[in-house]
C-alpha cells in the first residue's frame, strides 16, 4: 500500500489541542480525529490558546480524558470481537 494512499487517510491529531500543547500528537484514522475533535467540542475544550495556568492544565485534563476514553472504548470493542471469535 502506498503512504500516498495512507496519507489521505490517516491524520495528525493534537490531543490537548494545538494551541494547548503543539508537541503531543497521535496519528488516527479521519473517522476517528473526527469523533475525538467533536468529543473536545462536547467537553467543552476550547481551540483558543489560554494564558491561565490553571485553565490551560484543567483544558489538557480534560483533552487527555477524552482521548482516554475513546481508547478505551475502542479497547472494549477489540477484546469483544476477540472473545466472540472461535479459537483455531
Amino acid at each position: 500500500m502506498s503512504t500516498d494512499y495512507l496519507d489521505r487517510l490517516l491524520e495528525k491529531h493534537h490531543v490537548f489541542g494545538e494551541a494547548h500543547d503543539p508537541n503531543t500528537l497521535v496519528t488516527l484514522c479521519l473517522n476517528c480525529h473526527r469523533e475525538i475533535t467533536e468529543g473536545l467540542a462536547r467537553e467543552g475544550v476550547s481551540m483558543r490558546p489560554e494564558k491561565n495556568l490553571h485553565k490551560l492544565i484543567a483544558l489538557e485534563l480534560r483533552g487527555s480524558a477524552v482521548f482516554l476514553e475513546f481508547l478505551a472504548s475502542s479497547y472494549r470493542k477489540w477484546a469483544s470481537v476477540l472473545e466472540d471469535q472461535d479459537e483455531p
